[in-house]
């Protein structure tokens, strides 16, 4: 299985087994039922971000 096919797998795991078993904490436990969703929020940071600029200072004469 490669990499690609394994992310999707497990994402189909989360997806159509364990977010459903969550909506019976959305009543009951509004809290864990929201951290539960908002650890599951994925954040790409590494290509959300622009290269860092170099600044070039030319020498004082």
């Amino acid at each position: 299985m490669s990499l690609a096919e394994a992310i999707t797998f497990v994402r189909g795991i989360y997806r159509n087994e364990l977010d459903k078993m969550m909506t019976r904490f959305r009543t009951t436990e509004p809290e864990f039922y929201k951290a539960y969703f908002a650890a599951r929020v994925i954040v790409d940071r590494a290509a959300t971000h622009a290269k860092p600029k170099i600044v070039v200072t030319p020498p004082v004469a």
